[in-house]
């Protein structure tokens, strides 16, 4: 039994509220089965018993000779879900849970003469992310540009960036970390039509920004325009205080912009910021380099410098 009190800012309670709240833990067989499943949320992380889930579920399983895939809502009525999971080293089900009511349900994975352990999940509402601001599409050399600007009051741990050519269907073209994206290969002299969406750490997805449209024209684009490049950005500095990094370089004669990186794991630089001006800001530590920008086609990088830990 729990009682819930609102409090406002000055300190004022409210009358109390009671609420009973019974659970019952589903009986599991000691031991693991081949038709044990598991649970995953669309993050790649595991769903615990009984977790709440929005949007999604990738459904696991070991490859089983008929295997098949049940659902109920009680335990004892069960049905067959209409799709069933792919299997190659395992089987894998990317299951949409978008039609399932809210409230409590089980999984469980069968053949014709066994049947695995139930995995429970809890469906509940989505609370979505607001869509994106100021989405631009820009042609250039390199393809087409995005740039946009986060939620209001939002930060998404990754954004959804969607394609749509000449009136077609939307499809998901990557996810990114950063608020720019160069799409490399959009097809020629056709309306490409983009959307982004935010993303938050469990992988839910917020709603789609308002559609920006650019065309890349049949002809190439000169080929010396995509080679003046400015040179190497100098006397690049990394600054530490109180957890966030404040970098300094000397300005690049020609160049438009700059961009930044951090290294997000060994071996990978990770773009997280476009910049006008020759100073940019971010948290965490890590390695950093900044690449001038000329027209919309980026320059020799520098090399990376270390900001330790603080």
């Amino acid at each position: 039994m729990y009682q819930l009190v609102l409090v406002d800012s000055a300190g004022h309670a409210s009358s109390p509220a009671t609420a009973t709240v019974t659970y019952s833990p589903v009986a599991t067989t000691p031991g693991s089965s081949p038709l044990d499943l598991k649970l995953l949320l669309p993050n790649g992380r595991p769903l615990v018993a009984g977790g709440r889930a929005t949007d999604r579920l990738i459904v696991r399983a070991s490859v089983v000779p008929g295997l098949r895939l049940e659902l109920s809502s009680d335990g004892s009525a069960w049905t067959l879900l209409g799709r069933q999971p792919g299997c190659a080293d395992a089987c894998s089900l990317d299951f949409d849970l978008r039609t399932l009511p809210p409230g409590p349900y089980l999984i469980r994975a069968t053949t014709s003469t066994d049947v695995g352990n139930p995995r429970s999940f809890v469906r509940v509402q989505a609370v979505r992310y607001s869509a994106p601001t100021g989405l631009s599409a820009v042609a250039g050399p390199l393809g087409i540009t995005l740039s946009w600007s986060a939620p209001p009051a939002a930060l998404p741990a990754m954004y959804g960036v969607e394609r749509r050519v000449s009136g077609g269907d939307w499809r998901l073209l990557d996810t990114v970390s950063a608020t720019t994206y160069i799409d490399t290969g959009p097809p020629r002299g056709a309306p490409t039509a983009y959307r982004v969406l935010a993303i938050d750490p469990e992988g839910v997805t917020g709603k789609e920004s308002e559609a920006a449209t650019a065309t890349v024209p049949e002809a190439e684009w000169a080929q010396d325009a995509a080679l003046k490049t400015p040179a190497a950005p100098t006397a690049l500095q990394v600054l530490a205080n109180h957890g966030r990094a404040t970098l300094h370089w000397q300005p690049v004669a020609g160049s438009d912009s700059y961009v930044v990186e951090r290294q997000s794991e060994p071996g990978r630089l990770v773009m997280f910021q476009v910049v006008q001006a020759r100073a940019g800001s971010r948290s965490g530590p890590g390695l950093y380099r900044v690449i001038p920008r000329m027209c919309l086609s980026p320059s020799r990088r520098v090399d990376p410098l270390e900001m330790k830990s603080v």
